[in-house]
């Protein structure tokens, strides 16, 4: 089942291409993309959210989910992003506003049992079932129509925190690997257990941190680092507060943390090679962050 709720246009000016023919790159022309921002609720009557005869229990998973599609006259990349726990789409409305005028359509569902919702629909140990949700919410949008203006051969995921431990999952963690993933960025989270148990990423990826992270240990992140397969990035932001580098609330790091996801999606989805260099410039900045690669 899929309600359409509500569509708004987001104004920005923008023009595109049709890639090369014999080349595997997307070339990312004509930033800022404008792009729209579209609000769908997908239901997964499949599976239920929460324990039968328990306070929360729903018979279905509901999935309101946020859309922002760029303007543009070919096929353009995916980035599907999870949430944190007592976390919403709403709140990243810059990140996403910022990478749908890159060029990249992004959707974000909001996970029926750790977003802001109150008790009992408040259950932190649901991320388990999150991984399942990310490949439903995908599964149904490259069914509808919206799948003629996606590149389903370049996917994305992200998420934070909790929502970071969703992507853990899709990407390392055999229970939930979804190998429509083309690549993966994990915003200060760390590796929930699942399961089973947990290998290596065969796609790229890039883990960012705050180095004091008072939520999610930043020693957590850095073994996940170095336990992670290369192509391999890892960027430490110093200072901050868990999660203001990637929500909408100001951060000294907002800037840096939009960058250079672009820049790593414009490596790993457009095929843009130039774009390694871009992710280790826009990542090493004096006092503010530092960007390795692996």
């Amino acid at each position: 089942m899929i309600a359409v709720v509500a569509m708004a246009a987001c104004s920005s000016t923008s023009g595109d291409a049709a890639p090369s023919a014999t080349s595997t790159t997307l070339a990312p022309l004509a930033r800022p993309y404008a792009f729209s921002h579209t609000h769908v609720v997908y239901v997964d009557r499949t599976r239920s959210a929460g324990t039968k005869g328990e306070p929360g229990y729903t018979a279905v998973r509901s999935l309101a989910t946020e859309i922002y599609t760029p303007v543009a006259q070919v096929k353009r990349p995916l980035i599907v992003f999870a949430h944190g726990y007592h976390g919403a789409p709403y709140k990243f409305t810059q990140l996403f506003g910022a990478w749908a005028a890159a060029g990249y359509v992004v959707v974000a569902p909001r996970f029926p049992l750790t977003s802001t919702r109150p008790e009992p629909f408040d259950q932190v140990t649901d991320y388990g079932n999150q991984p399942a949700d990310m490949r439903f919410v995908l599964d149904q949008v490259l069914a509808s129509p919206l799948a003629a203006k996606i590149d389903a051969g370049r996917i994305g995921a992200a998420g934070l925190s909790l929502g970071g431990g969703t992507i853990y999952g899709l990407v390392y963690n055999r229970c939930c690997i979804d190998t429509r993933i083309k690549s993966a960025e994990i915003f200060d989270s760390m590796r929930f257990p699942f399961d089973k148990p947990f290998g290596k990423n065969a796609i790229p990826v890039l883990i960012m941190h705050l180095d004091h992270d008072l939520a999610l240990p930043y020693a957590q992140a850095k073994q996940s680092y170095a336990d992670s397969a290369s192509p391999k990035f890892f960027t430490t932001f110093f200072g901050g507060i868990h999660p203001e580098p990637y929500e909408d609330e100001p951060s000294p790091h907002d800037a840096t943390a939009q960058k250079v996801s672009i820049d790593f999606w414009d490596l790993t989805l457009l095929g843009d090679t130039h774009a390694r260099t871009r992710i280790l410039t826009d990542g090493n900045v004096a006092g503010e962050s530092k960007t390795v690669a692996g």
